[in-house]
């Protein structure tokens, strides 16, 4: 994995030197919160702001019970502001038709009952959906990418962002953008990235990967680091998971500061600023550019962390999950995190050949 790393580095020293590399950028979501003002400050904001000598945008958006007025009027202005390279738009959630039928299965494989994570069955069915809908678009949009790039040639960088995201400032620009880093939105931290694209084609395929976990075309490598991915919550998920798959090749995270925006948070409805942190999670906002190698931890499956977010949930409170009787202590769920064979839970990763 080594020469994975190097040959990513190489790649965009080439396309520096040509001039400047090449950046897909991909907005994803629901089509509800877009407006023509949100539009032009992402236009201005991400796009613009990263400075890439080529520049194509991919959006994929679900204007689910949206007036057709209204929707019209978000395709009009996607079009008009951002000229796309590729845009879906539909009534209907093309992902979650896409993925329902294997959300469950993945639930059961990335969030065992041992872990007590997503255990009530409102927490459990909400999650499975995210699989389903989150993930699954995260794939579409790959496909997209990929498309294009069959046509016109490779991109060195991808920029995703959440179609809900307010910009309030420019993000960082392309010549800061190291490609051993994976930069991320504070919280949540899947809701904005920038990342290289050896690293995007993995990531934004996560959720193929999981299906096949525990069923024929399991990788026993990659399915072993999902059963033992440092940190379950779901937000983070993606990016523990491959930083940790990926860590010889000198892929880290950042939390990075230059992401100035809010988001909509689905619950109540109120925005909230990404650089406030999860409850029960501590962030370490980067302050430097200057890339680290022991910038933090591999991600491990008992010390609770994942790159620059640290659960203060155990050791803390002593007991992970949603407490009462069925609440796991943080010394046994340490043990099934790490899989060792004194948890009560400990899981196969790939089934018996």
């Amino acid at each position: 994995m080594a020469r994975f790393g190097a040959l990513t580095a190489l790649l965009l020293a080439q396309a520096a030197a040509a001039g400047g590399p090449a950046a897909a950028f991909a907005l994803v979501g629901p089509a509800a919160p877009v407006t023509a003002a949100s539009l032009a400050r992402y236009k201005a904001f991400v796009v613009d702001a990263f400075g890439a000598e080529r520049s194509e945008v991919f959006v994929l958006l679900k204007a689910l019970d949206m007036a057709p007025t209204s929707a019209d009027a978000v395709r009009r202005a996607v079009v008009a502001t951002l000229a796309p390279r590729a845009f879906s738009m539909n009534a209907t959630d093309l992902a979650f038709e896409r993925f329902r039928g294997d959300r469950a299965a993945i639930g059961d494989f990335l969030w065992p009952p041992a872990f007590r994570v997503y255990d009530t069955s409102g927490g459990r069915r909400q999650t499975e959906d995210r699989v389903a809908y989150w993930w699954g678009a995260l794939l579409m949009v790959e496909e997209m990418i990929a498309a294009a790039e069959a046509a016109r040639g490779r991109f060195d960088a991808v920029v995703v962002a959440r179609s809900d995201l307010l910009f309030e400032a420019p993000i960082r620009h392309v010549s800061r953008a190291d490609p051993r880093y994976w930069y991320s939105a504070p919280d949540p931290p899947d809701a904005f990235w920038i990342l290289s694209r050896a690293v995007a084609e993995k990531a934004l395929t996560t959720v193929a990967a999981a299906a096949a976990c525990g069923g024929p075309g399991c990788d026993a490598a990659l399915c072993a680091a999902a059963d033992a991915s440092t940190f379950r919550l779901f937000s983070w998920y993606i990016p523990c998971l491959w930083t940790a798959r990926l860590w010889d090749t000198g892929l880290r995270l950042v939390a990075d500061p230059d992401v100035r925006a809010s988001w909509l948070h689905s619950s109540t409805g109120a925005r909230r600023n990404v650089t406030q942190c999860a409850t029960n999670v501590v962030c370490a906002i980067a302050t430097d550019d200057a890339y680290d190698a022991a910038a933090h931890a591999r991600p491990s499956d008992a010390d609770f962390a994942c790159g620059p977010w640290r659960s203060t949930r155990c050791p803390d409170e002593k007991t992970w999950g949603h407490g009462g009787p069925k609440a796991r202590s943080c010394e046994t769920y340490a043990l099934c995190r790490r899989r060792d064979p004194a948890c009560p839970d400990r899981r196969v990763s790939c089934p018996p050949r």
